[in-house]
């Protein structure tokens, strides 16, 4: 599988998911609830992230739990409240998922700042 560097940005009204695959950018964008960009639903985004190994940084924690949420269908209000919950009590993926009842996307996976030295 490809590997593919990704993040997530969210805002009251606005979410982005940002991949970078070889030399191309490609993207999930939201903004009041209306998707565009190289992804126009869930459904494609989905059968995007199943061929390739997502990598990023510190995503364990932050971005598969947000992902988990668009994925199930959060709109900008419960993603924010998820994410300000993240941010905030800087909670642990675990006890994030049970609390928001999210169930854990099993995509291939790669968080590079756990065998990051010095982190």
């Amino acid at each position: 599988m490809d590997k593919v560097f990704f993040d997530i940005e969210l805002y009251k009204n606005y979410l982005l998911i940002m991949f970078k695959h070889d030399d191309r950018i490609l993207y999930y964008e939201r903004h009041d609830n209306n998707a565009s960009g190289d992804f126009s639903n869930l459904r494609q985004l989905k059968e995007y992230l199943k061929t390739i190994t997502l990598v990023g940084f510190n995503s364990d924690h932050y971005d598969m739990v947000i992902l988990a949420a668009v994925l199930k269908g959060y709109d900008h209000n419960q993603l924010k409240k998820l994410s300000d919950h993240i941010i905030i009590n800087q909670s642990p993926s675990w006890l994030t998922y049970k609390k928001f009842n999210l169930r854990q996307v099993h995509f291939d996976h790669i968080d590079i700042k756990e065998p990051a030295p010095g982190v």
